[in-house]
């Protein structure tokens, strides 16, 4: 294999509690031509002390190491960006604080990207876990459904730019890009301050570049149970991230969407502002069965059903 430099970037906001096991699982990669940067938002718990700590006694492991302090909470999207910037590396693999690389993570993504000469962007699957990265804890690896068209190696750039707006399909813990990309196509969008992943997918998708995926577990995700993609339905659909979605689908999806469905997507945003507002967006049958019947989502659900029967 070339010998190509990549860069890991720790992406952190009060990580202290997982963040060790982040930066042990970058240490322990079989590839060693690495370089770690780790940007953090501004964390108010001892995130930093850790990570310096930790440094200092492993620092060596890297090529180069390096903690980017921001001093104030931007936001994830320029998190991410200050990290990228400060990187080296010919290739990036962006984790969150609370994430873990599986040992084989960088060498399995090179491999493919070398095998793939067109590829500067490619994602694989995770594990997924509650919490903890026990063996109880774990409960799938997605995407698991590798015949999906999105993620046919026949499906171009355009096509797949048609699914992104209809729904997020990438996951994001186990991105691979190129620094060349990121810098063409203006990086991270700061607009936004929750959403870091789904407005950069539609911006590689729009501009030509297909985003790749190979089908092995390469990252290992932590679905917390303070998550906004937790089972908690209530938590997750008047999330901060639920709402900022639609400001993303406003600025990337819009143009390119029917008008039928660029309405259905503002009604529902519009009524759960609503509910939002009128204090009935509470944990309790009462208010999810509301959500459900005015957002129309038991009428699409029951439709689904007398399809598939």
């Amino acid at each position: 294999m070339p010998d190509k430099f990549v860069s890991i970037v720790v992406i952190t906001y009060n990580s202290s509690k997982f963040v060790l096991e982040t930066l042990e699982s970058c240490k322990n990669q079989t590839y060693k031509n690495i370089e770690l940067i780790i940007s953090d938002d501004k964390s108010t718990d001892d995130t930093i002390d850790k990570c310096k700590k930790w440094i200092d006694d492993n620092g060596e492991h890297f090529i180069r190491c390096l903690i980017i302090e921001s001093t104030i909470n931007t936001g994830i999207p320029a998190n991410c960006n200050r990290g990228v910037k400060a990187s080296n590396g010919e290739w990036i693999k962006l984790i969150a604080g609370d994430d873990a690389l599986f040992e084989n993570c960088i060498d399995d993504n090179l491999n493919y990207v070398l095998s793939h000469p067109d590829c500067e962007a490619v994602f694989s699957q995770c594990e997924q876990y509650r919490n903890d990265f026990r063996e109880e804890s774990k409960f799938g690896i997605e995407p698991s459904d590798t015949n999906r068209k999105f993620l046919n190696h026949n499906t171009t750039p355009d096509e797949q730019f048609e699914l992104l707006i209809k729904s997020n399909q990438v996951y994001a813990p186990s991105i691979f890009l190129s620094k060349k990309l990121l810098i063409e196509i203006e990086m991270f969008d700061e607009s936004f301050t929750n959403i870091e992943d789904y407005p950069l997918w539609l911006k590689i998708t729009r501009n030509g570049f297909k985003i790749h995926f190979f089908p092995k577990v390469t990252v290992k995700h932590r679905w917390s149970s303070s998550s906004v993609h937790s089972n908690d339905v209530v938590k997750r659909i008047y999330s901060k991230t639920f709402f900022e979605t639609e400001l993303v689908r406003r600025k990337y999806a819009y143009p390119y969407q029917h008008a039928q469905q660029n309405l259905y997507h503002q009604y529902r945003y519009f009524i759960r502002v609503l509910l939002k507002k009128i204090n009935l967006n509470q944990d309790n049958v009462f208010c999810i069965i509301l959500d459900r019947i005015v957002t129309g989502q038991i009428f699409t659900m029951l439709n689904r059903y007398v399809t598939n029967k």
